[in-house]
């Protein structure tokens, strides 16, 4: 019984009726919820993405502090090695 009225709809309706519900429903429906989504999972990725980069810029901080260090190992040493 319900499948005669969508067809009845349908005739009545045509083609364009067809095409008018379609463009309202894809506005209204599908394009709000595909926007969504996408906002969602940039803002993952987004968030993902400072996390690597603050674990590497942690990381290539506490190497330059490290070569800090030898090098001025090496300074203290080779200013030894010259006095004595």
């Amino acid at each position: 019984m319900e499948t005669n009225l969508i067809v009845q709809l349908v005739s009545a309706l045509g083609s364009a009726g067809v095409l008018a519900w379609y463009c309202w429903y894809v506005t209204s429906t599908t394009l709000p919820r595909l926007v969504k989504e996408f906002r969602e999972e940039t803002a993952a990725a987004r968030a993902d993405a400072v996390a690597e980069r603050e674990y590497h810029r942690e990381r290539t901080d506490r190497m330059t502090d490290l070569a800090e260090k030898m090098i001025q190992q090496c300074a203290a040493r080779t200013a030894a090695a010259d006095q004595g």
